[in-house]
């Protein structure tokens, strides 16, 4: 994971150091879920906020980028009012209806390639693939809050997105994007053991605990583009 991070880094300054690179901003909404053992969870509505830079070629159709940001990832358990019997106080307990939201505050850098592509004279379509790092800045396990020991600080996956350009002034671009992003490695790993359940208070046996993160977002952001730059398309 240590070597993810460097190459990532690297790739990031390698992409400072590229004269002229264009850079923006761009944040919205995030629907989080998440893989427990092969089940998922209910979905997290969440949202993030990323500065990313870009070079630029002679050419407008290839780009390298790299991408820093702030992603709430994780999931829910949605759950309807019941009841059951509390064997450790003898009386019948009930739950009422609510949301546990299991909640992972994440640092994301990113590192990828970008294609695009013009549709109209002040239209561009784009898409693009990378590979991503995380680091968990904050974890919160409102459910089972005893697997908080297995939350892993660094997780990996990739980004696959695209999106639309809409060129508003001279050096100034609307983008509305949307990426998918799965993770490689688990946001929390515990192994077998004994666990505190959270409404009766009794240990229960548990099995391995695997769970990774899946991310989808949407995001309305502005590129800056530097004015030396003048555009073309190859044929």
């Amino acid at each position: 994971m240590k070597k993810i991070m460097l190459t990532l880094i690297m790739g990031f300054c390698f992409t400072i150091i590229i004269a002229q690179p264009s850079y923006g901003f761009k944040g919205g909404l995030t629907l989080a879920n998440q893989n427990w053992n092969g089940q998922e969870r209910d979905a997290l509505l969440g949202y993030h906020g990323v500065a990313f830079l870009e070079s630029q070629a002679e050419e407008k159709t290839m780009a390298v980028y790299s991408e820093l940001g702030y992603h709430l990832k994780g999931s829910a358990i949605r759950r309807r009012e019941t009841s059951f019997f509390n064997p450790s106080t003898g009386q019948e307990q009930v739950v009422e209806a609510g949301v546990d939201a299991n909640k992972f505050h994440n640092i994301s850098l990113s590192l990828g390639a970008k294609s695009r592509f013009g549709m109209t004279e002040t239209i561009d379509a784009y898409y693009l693939l990378g590979v991503r790092g995380d680091f968990t800045a904050k974890g919160e396990i409102n459910f089972y809050p005893s697997l908080e020991q297995g939350i892993r600080k660094f997780t990996y996956g990739v980004t696959a997105g695209g999106g639309l350009e809409f060129n508003i002034a001279n050096g100034r671009d609307l983008l509305i994007e949307f990426q998918v992003n799965p993770d490689f490695s688990p946001q929390i790993y515990v192994q077998p053991g004994f666990y505190e359940q959270p409404y009766t208070r009794q240990l229960i046996q548990q099995p391995e605990q695997r769970v990774t993160n899946l991310a989808f977002e949407i995001s309305v952001g502005l590129r800056f583009v530097p004015s030396e730059i003048e555009w073309e398309y190859e044929d």
